[in-house]
């Protein structure tokens, strides 16, 4: 888990530059809900990592060339999710999502969904397993409503029927 520093200069210009965001953002989509977290979400493990299955779930837009694109042109955003098999290669990835700078992903899609490195640490005995399927969304929803809802959910239940011990999220 990232630790990230509560108070100082670093802290400051990055508060600032939030709130600027904050302020913004109503400027650009008429249908933005901030929902802030009260608390940071954390379940500490319940098994070894060397034994536990893990997989990975991004909010960058990332799916199969062969899938639909989320929906970049909708006001309302994209809350569905794409299914991505584990065994899936990089150079069959690619991301739709047009609302943050993906040109390192583009280039090496493991800087940001770090599907060779997750097998890699399952071969290397670091992690027992790597899921059967790992899971995607766009990060673009300014009314989470749906993804709270319905789509989240579905994914949580398809992760743990497979019997996911734990989860790596990435950001877009």
């Amino acid at each position: 888990m990232e630790v990230i520093e509560k108070k100082g200069d670093a802290y400051e210009r990055r508060e600032q530059r939030f709130k600027r965001w904050l302020e913004n953002v109503p400027k650009w989509h008429d249908h933005f809900v901030y929902s802030p977290n009260k608390a940071t979400q954390f379940t500490t493990p319940s098994k070894l990592l060397n034994s536990s299955k893990a997989a990975l779930v991004t909010s960058a837009g990332i799916h199969l060339k062969s899938q639909q694109p989320f929906d970049v042109i909708s006001e309302y955003g994209d809350w569905s999710y794409r299914e991505i098999p584990a065994d899936t290669l990089p150079g069959e990835l690619m991301i739709s999502d047009t609302h943050y700078d993906h040109s390192d992903a583009d280039k090496d899609i493991n800087c940001i969904f770090p599907i060779t490195h997750i097998q890699t640490l399952a071969y290397e005995g670091f992690i027992g397993s790597v899921a059967k399927n790992h899971y995607s969304f766009m990060g673009f929803i300014p009314n989470p409503k749906d993804l709270i809802l319905k789509t989240a959910p579905e994914v949580a239940n398809l992760l743990k029927k497979d019997n996911v011990d734990i989860v790596f999220l990435t950001p877009g």
